[in-house]
C-alpha cells in the first residue's frame, strides 16, 4: 500500500499511524504466534461494523485490553498501522469494508468523526 500512494508525493506518515489495539478476550500471545496476526474474522462488530479497531489513545484502548487474571496484568498492542487513504464517517454498524471512492476503488480504512479511531477491514492489502 505504501508504494500505491508514494508516487503521488504523500509523506509516509500520512499513510501510517501509531495506534493501540486491545484484544479483549484473546490472549495477545495467541495472536502473535498465529500466521495471520490481527484477523478481522475473529473481531466483533462495533460502531463501524466488523473490523479491526485501533485508537490513538492508550487510555481509550485500556478498556479493551486483555486481562490475565493469574498475573493481574493487562496487555494491548502498540501498532504501526497502514491506514492508507482513510475516509471519515458517521457510525455505521453494517460496514464490512470501507465505502467506494467516487469514480474509483475503495478507501483503505475508516476513521471516526474526531479521527481518533481507525478501522481496518482487510489486513492483506
Amino acid at each position: 500500500m505504501l508504494t500505491k500512494y508514494n508516487p503521488k508525493g504523500k509523506n509516509v506518515w500520512d499513510l501510517v499511524k501509531i495506534l493501540f489495539n486491545g484484544s479483549r478476550r484473546t490472549n495477545p500471545m495467541d495472536i502473535l504466534k498465529s500466521d495471520t496476526g490481527l484477523d478481522v474474522r475473529f473481531s466483533n462488530k462495533g460502531f463501524y461494523g466488523k473490523g479491526i479497531y485501533f485508537a490513538d489513545n492508550s487510555n481509550y484502548s485500556k478498556y479493551f485490553a486483555y486481562s490475565d487474571k493469574q498475573s493481574s496484568t493487562y496487555s494491548m498492542f502498540f501498532c504501526f498501522v497502514i491506514v492508507g487513504n482513510s475516509v471519515l464517517l458517521e457510525r455505521n454498524k453494517d460496514l464490512n469494508a470501507p465505502p467506494l471512492k467516487p469514480f474509483s476503488d475503495r478507501y483503505d480504512s475508516v476513521r471516526n468523526i474526531d479521527s481518533s479511531h481507525y478501522v481496518i477491514y482487510d489486513t492483506n492489502k
